[in-house]
């Protein structure tokens, strides 16, 4: 038997609902998956879409190309150090290592170019692999040398000169030899001085580059649609789950719980509740996917530049979390009250139309209005605060990415400076950091739309949670149809949240066979003997026995298929007349629907209609008259 219980203090901060709702998402785990590697799709094209700049500027800016940023690559994998190009002018060091200068940005600790005190600023002159190469040409043999081992090479410094060192040459990584192939494909087959690529040459690799900078898009747009589109899958199939378990245990809870909530808030939990979680659910698998990927692969691009940036995250991140935390506080709160104020509005909207007839008789249009315009005003003021923390979210979170680059542009700054990284290198380090900035300002709502979604899954998980009157009803013997009699025995029964007795003390014997009129004035408690007959209310005092058992003891379900009710209220659904006369009993024949209906003398203007029994009435019957709803 489920219970329902008192959600713990801090439990919604824990998101706990929220929680409950992925619980949810289980059963479209493949859409999940599609959505995930979709999205892990639209990360990559990105970050290789930045990744490309490098290329493109340093064959721009250096005149570099493609093959010569390949085999550089390769050779500082190998000997575990970086090293830039430099231009020599004409003179004695232009003899001792060439028109284009090796010079090392980076020495690693842990490499035996650094045990031999090899320094920033030395140059690699020569090797005694190619001992008559220099500049570009030296690199290519090197990186194309398959063996690995102990080499001698050539390093000039300027305090020490020219020194002929022994130094290990790491085996190639597993990708280098297909690197190395695409570079080959793109060299042009026209050779320059010392490995320069004549300007035609540099022209048909930008185009190739530019070329997969297109494809690149093409897929990431491409990734990115089917990633939205099966994101919004799971959040559609996840609200008709979760909807459907609403509407399950509403139609089995019990009458005193429409009494005290009320119908229109139930209403508000299906309508407005269940958006917010959808919301956050079309966020989750969309933006939450795509935007922390998008930035992890330029955060690589980054690092990958400048290793040392972490220090900018590790200050930052703390700062933005702890303001998401701080919002969402807030945002939870006005959320809870917000939906309540829609429950609201949706009383006052359903209780005015259903009864506008009733409005414009007394002519109480102003007050009506007056009414609404009261639950409006406290929605906009929920409505604002959430706006508010909407509002301030982007622009701090932009400030702190803002600071955050600046500290890392001053940083890379010093580093150009010092001779350690190249135009280039910073040129796409910017992007890279524009590029992490993005996503991450994408997201800076989505931690308000989750906190409201939590607030909102608080409301739906506490409505499914609820016992209902099975759960409730203890009874487990079948009802009969009765032969004998149905006694009230000193029944007083109380509706919720009303101190007044509705019947007090009351007894009646009501014997088979025969046919009982109940009359008296309104309030008399006429209608609320046949709710306790039918147990939509239990008695707080006394008995109701069905021939001679207490009610209690009986199924309720079994109980209820005994009694045919005709409510004073004149009750139409939405559905066909076949449909509203037949409800109760869907086994009933045509001819049992239309004596039925002759029977209420609504067989002539039954068909009347235009698909006579078939004809779909309007919500509460409203295409109807009055007489003829009844």
């Amino acid at each position: 038997m489920s219970k329902s219980r008192r959600p713990k203090e801090g439990e919604i901060s824990q998101m706990k609902y929220f929680w409950r709702v992925l619980k949810q998402v289980w059963p479209h785990r493949r859409y999940v998956m599609i959505a995930m590697l979709s999205m892990i799709g639209v990360a990559m094209a990105y970050t290789f879409s930045i990744a490309t700049l490098y290329p493109i500027l340093q064959m721009l800016l250096k005149k570099e190309t493609v093959n010569n940023m390949a085999t550089l690559y390769v050779v500082q994998q190998r000997l575990n150090a970086d090293i830039s190009s430099t231009d020599i002018e004409s003179g004695s060091l232009e003899t001792i290592i060439g028109r284009k200068g090796m010079m090392f940005t980076l020495v690693k600790e842990k490499s035996s170019l650094y045990a031999q005190k090899v320094h920033i600023g030395d140059y690699l002159a020569g090797t005694s692999i190619a001992p008559e190469s220099r500049g570009w040409e030296m690199i290519d043999t090197l990186a194309r040398y398959p063996d690995k081992g102990t080499i001698a090479i050539q390093v000039y410094s300027a305090g020490e000169g020219l020194r002929t060192l022994n130094v290990e040459y790491k085996k190639p990584k597993w990708y280098s030899d297909y690197l190395l192939k695409v570079a080959n494909y793109l060299k042009s087959k026209s050779k320059a001085t010392d490995g320069a690529e004549p300007d035609d040459s540099r022209m048909r690799m930008l185009m190739y580059i530019l070329g997969i900078m297109i494809v690149l898009s093409i897929f990431g747009n491409f990734f990115r649609f089917l990633g939205e589109y099966y994101g919004s899958i799971v959040g559609a199939r996840t609200l008709i789950d979760i909807r459907r378990k609403m509407y399950a245990k509403v139609m089995m809870l019990p009458m005193s719980f429409f009494v005290t909530r009320g119908v229109s808030d139930t209403m508000s939990r299906f309508m407005q509740d269940s958006q917010d979680i959808l919301k956050a659910l079309r966020t989750l698998f969309g933006k939450v996917l795509r935007e922390p990927l998008k930035a992890a692969g330029a955060l690589i691009v980054a690092l990958h530049i400048e290793p040392r940036l972490t220090l900018v995250l590790i200050v930052v991140a703390p700062l933005a979390g702890l303001m998401f935390r701080k919002f969402g506080k807030w945002i939870r709160r006005a959320n809870e009250k917000l939906l309540i104020g829609y429950g609201r509005l949706i009383g006052a909207l359903e209780s005015t139309l259903s009864g506008i007839k009733v409005v414009k008789a007394y002519t109480m249009e102003h007050r009506e209005r007056l009414r609404y315009f009261r639950v409006e005003r406290e929605i906009l003021r929920q409505n604002l605060r959430i706006e508010k923390v909407n509002a301030m979210n982007s622009p701090i979170l932009e400030v702190l990415g803002i600071l955050g680059i600046s500290a890392g542009i001053l940083w890379v700054f010093s580093e150009i400076i010092s001779g350690r990284i190249d135009a280039s290198s910073l040129l796409v380090l910017l992007v890279a950091m524009v590029a992490i900035l993005d996503p991450v300002r994408k997201l800076s709502n989505v931690y308000t739309d989750i906190q409201k979604a939590n607030a909102a899954a608080k409301r739906v998980f506490e409505l499914v949670d609820m016992q209902t009157e099975y759960d409730l009803a203890i009874g487990t013997i079948p009802a009969a149809e009765p032969v004998r009699s149905i006694e009230f025995k000193d029944v007083t029964f109380c509706y919720p949240n009303s101190d007044h007795p509705a019947i007090d003390a009351i007894n009646l014997d009501i014997q088979a066979g025969k046919v009982y009129a109940v009359v008296g004035p309104n309030g008399s408690g006429k209608t609320t003997l046949i709710s306790l007959l039918l147990r939509l209310f239990d008695p707080q005092s006394g008995q109701i026995k069905w021939d001679g058992t207490d009610l209690k003891d009986l199924k309720l379900r079994s109980l209820r298929q005994h009694i045919s009710y005709v409510s004073q209220d004149a009750v139409i659904f939405a559905d066909t007349v076949w449909s509203n006369i037949a409800y109760g009993n869907c086994n009933a024949s045509m001819d049992q629907i239309v004596a039925a209906a002759k029977q209420a003398s609504a067989h002539e203007f039954i068909e009347r209609l235009p698909k006579k029994y078939d004809t779909i009435l309007g919500e509460h019957g409203t295409s109807l008259s009055g007489g003829e709803r009844q």
